[in-house]
């Protein structure tokens, strides 16, 4: 189980102002983030 759901890091990301990035799961323990800044 991650210690952030992909909820809670797109969350993190809008406060962050980088709203645009995309967040996946890649596995059980793993999230990526990727986009255009």
């Amino acid at each position: 189980c991650a210690a952030y759901s992909i909820d809670e890091v797109r969350g993190q990301l809008i406060k962050a102002g980088l709203e645009g990035l995309k967040v996946t799961q890649v596995s059980d323990r793993h999230l990526a983030v990727s986009g255009r800044l």
